[in-house]
């Protein structure tokens, strides 16, 4: 099942997935085992709390060591709008531990109620240990009182959230939470140019056959894989004469994001952002196409996000990093606000150097920005940078496929509510959306549907404490001590680890 749910939606060869497949099965695997191991060692309601905070453990290491949050459990409640200002507090963990939770919970009542009400007086139990005699658990009575204690606490984070999702924007202050202050908004615009153009250009060039590209490919499909190849012969050899077509459509490409921008600019918007590389161009090509941007930005006054993807020509070896994946944010006197390099490149897909790992902090006339780059925003512990520096807006360029969308943009959207910002992730080939802190849409457009790929959203500028910017991943740390330290002490002892009952 994971082989088929990956398919099409990682970046990654069937084999690579085969592998990926195993290896997580495996994981799970063990996640079970070690549940069963401890439910047969106790049977207080307390026991419930291993499996969800075993699956923190594994999802929490998983995210840190390898590649984000892709397959987090949490990223499919992103519509349960209630539920999903939890990560304000916890961070995506709180609702990792929710969902597994009433797994186990639901398990364990089931064992009780068809196990009776009453275990007899030195009655064997299956993991072998005696219970004491006179000891009557479980009963109807705990097994009430451990439903209770869930449905409880889920109430209290559902009534939580509805009170944080429900509060107007307007009745908090950038920073304080007062109701004397209204929000400020700026009317910003994101905008894509679709590359089928180039790349089929390319390969014209390259191979002197045509071929049509599909919008909706994902990255393994054949045919763009018969594109990578012209691709690779277009930056190794990169002849004007043989690539005339592929240069002018390049061209043309980067023309069509200024006109673009320029109609995003005549209708009012003060903070234009581009789509991740949309913008191409070879290295001895960056200065001039940055200076352009300048020029734009002055004249029109206002802050232009241009995301670039830079290319070294050349001989490609393995290994070598042949390109840079770049945003360039100007201010409104033609002046380079900040230069950031994409900080986690896709692994086996993007040839190109991770960035130093910051996220700038970019003093504006409506207040502050932050920026990343897509993939960027699937590592939390690194975008808690955007909640500390107390940031009102993040920019997001990104690129998509048909198959991860929308999927991925909403992942993103828990990074502005656990940081407490205003989100605006701008897409090409996905769904592009801006939300406030809480996570509420204010503006969206799905590039898949007909028409100029340029939208506009005039997004509240202000900054909101959230107690998951101050204490980080402290809930996840939490199930993890509680995992181990259960696992040891069971390890340790055969008695009931559980001798205070709920």
């Amino acid at each position: 099942m994971s082989l088929l749910s990956n398919y099409r939606v990682s970046p990654f060869p069937v084999a690579v997935l085969a592998i990926m497949a195993i290896f997580q099965s495996l994981e799970q695997l063990l996640v079970y085992l070690a549940d069963r191991w401890v439910m047969r060692r106790t049977i207080r309601f307390a026991g419930t709390l291993f499996f969800p905070a075993a699956y923190v453990t594994l999802e929490y290491f998983n995210a840190t060591i390898t590649g984000g949050l892709w397959w987090s459990v949490a990223n499919t409640q992103y519509p349960f709008a209630w539920l999903t200002q939890l990560v304000s507090i916890t961070g995506v963990w709180g609702i990792v531990f929710l969902i597994y939770w009433f797994g186990s919970v639901t398990v364990w009542a089931l064992a009780q109620w068809l196990d009776g009400n009453q275990y007899p007086s030195g009655k064997q139990y299956p993991s072998g240990f005696q219970y004491p005699s006179g000891n009557q658990y479980p009963n109807g009575k705990k097994l009430r009182t451990g439903l209770l204690v869930y449905g409880a606490t889920l109430v209290t984070v559902l009534v939580f959230g509805l009170a944080r999702y429900s509060m107007s924007p307007n009745s908090t202050s950038p920073n304080s939470m007062s109701p004397k202050t209204k929000l400020k908004t700026v009317r910003t615009a994101g905008l894509s140019v679709p590359l089928p153009d180039l790349l089929q250009a390319i390969y014209k060039d390259y191979s002197g056959r045509d071929i049509i590209v599909d919008p909706r490919s994902a990255i393994t499909d054949p045919g763009l894989q018969k594109i990578a190849l012209a691709e690779t012969a277009f930056i190794e050899n990169m002849d004007s004469a043989k690539f005339k077509k592929s240069l002018a459509a390049m061209s043309r490409l980067n023309d069509s994001l200024f006109e673009l921008s320029q109609r995003a600019a005549d209708s009012g918007a003060k903070i234009i952002c581009w789509s991740e590389g949309n913008a191409i161009a070879f290295k001895p090509g960056e200065a001039g196409l940055i200076a352009r941007g300048r020029r734009f930005a002055a004249k029109n006054k206002l802050y232009l996000l241009m995301a670039l993807a830079i290319i070294h020509p050349g001989k490609i070896t393995p290994g070598k990093k042949f390109m840079e994946n770049e945003a360039v944010m100007l201010g409104p006197q033609g002046q380079v606000l900040t230069l950031f390099h994409k900080n986690n490149p896709v692994p086996m897909v993007e040839a190109c150097e991770p960035g130093d790992g910051h996220i700038p902090l970019i003093a504006t006339g409506y207040g502050s920005l932050g920026l990343s780059i897509c993939y960027d925003a699937d590592f939390p512990f690194q975008m808690r940078q955007v909640g500390r520096n107390k940031t009102d807006l993040l920019l997001i360029p990104a690129g998509d496929w048909y198959s991860i969308s929308p999927y991925h943009t909403y992942m993103a959207v828990y990074r502005a509510v656990e940081n407490g910002c205003s989100l605006m992730r701008q897409v090409s080939s996905g769904l592009s959306l801006a939300t406030d802190y809480r996570g509420k849409v204010i503006g969206s457009l799905d590039y898949f549907r007909d028409g100029t790929k340029l939208w506009l959203a005039d997004m509240p500028m202000g900054h909101v404490e959230t107690v998951y910017s101050k204490i980080g991943d402290v809930f996840a740390w939490c199930c993890i001590g509680f995992a181990v330290l259960t696992w040891l002490c069971l390890m340790a002892s055969s008695k009931d680890l559980w001798s205070i009952r709920l």
